[in-house]
């Protein structure tokens, strides 16, 4: 995978509305900035993976799946985006408190303390221990990468390739041009990361966009679904506002219960059907 990387970032102090909805005949200056857009080209596919509720909240099976896919599509390039509840940290998990103990007298809180106590335990025998089990398991990039990496996929943690990582030292910056364009460098086949990061990013010739998880909006899942169907350059000379859009394949994973919702997801993005992938 070799190809160009670039963030890209609308200028500072300019209006939302404004960006989604640029006025007519700009000039070659202005042409040359990156415009949000509100929809996904039509080249894009958006396709699913049925699976149940209970195996969608265990990032192993979810990545099985993932892997799977890439071995029937055979993408030559793909990113991986952890989403949802999938994606969140443990140790920012609030601890539940219980109850405050109350009570007239000395032996009344005492007792009530007990009761608490006796609870407490009763829970925790019917959670069998797990102190996730209110949810799914968070699910680390790094993981993720190693995860995939066990069923032969290469995969790396997007932030250590391009350097982003605070301990990458110089290995791992990726040089620029003078003209600030970052230089054309040979990227692993599957990058994976977590779903914050889908923004302002550009690379060249993404074939496939796994989204593992559930996005936290809509607008979320647009941004996830707008790292394939970029533009390659003009169709054609005289052709005005008119660009050639490489196709590309968003791949998600959900239970029954929540097809609807991202089918109600893809139409609002502009997507004409929703496939499903058997595996």
């Amino acid at each position: 995978w070799k190809g160009r990387m670039k963030v890209c970032r609308p200028e500072a102090g300019g209006d939302d509305d404004e960006q989604e909805n640029p006025a007519p005949d700009l000039p070659e200056e202005a042409s040359a900035h990156t415009i949000r857009a509100v929809t996904v080209p039509s080249a894009v596919d958006h396709k699913y993976v049925s699976m149940t509720k209970d195996a969608i909240t265990k990032p192993l099976e979810v990545l099985a799946n993932v892997a799977s896919v890439a071995r029937k599509l055979q993408p030559k390039t793909s990113l991986v985006f952890i989403c949802g509840e999938l994606s969140r940290s443990v140790s920012k998990e609030k601890k539940r408190e219980g109850p405050k103990i109350k009570g007239n007298t000395s032996q009344a809180r005492r007792n009530a303390k007990r009761r608490s106590v006796f609870i407490e335990k009763q829970r925790s025998k019917g959670a069998g221990g797990n102190k996730n089990s209110g949810g799914p398991e968070p699910l680390s990039v790094r993981k993720a990468c190693s995860t995939l990496q066990s069923m032969g996929i290469d995969a790396q943690p997007m932030h250590v390739v391009l350097g982003l990582e605070p301990n990458a030292g110089e290995g791992g910056v990726i040089p620029e041009e003078e003209d600030g364009n970052l230089e054309e460098i040979e990227l692993p086949p599957v990058l994976v990361t977590f779903e914050g990061s889908a923004r302002g990013l550009h690379f060249d010739g993404v074939d496939i966009v796994f989204v593992v998880g559930r996005p936290t909006s809509a607008a979320s899942y647009l941004h996830l679904a707008g790292r394939v169907g970029r533009a390659i350059g003009t169709a054609a000379e005289d052709t005005v506002g008119e660009v050639e859009v490489r196709p590309g394949t968003v791949v998600s994973f959900c239970s029954k219960g929540r097809l609807t919702e991202l089918e109600k997801w893809t139409s609002q993005v502009g997507a004409t059907g929703l496939e499903e992938i058997v595996l």
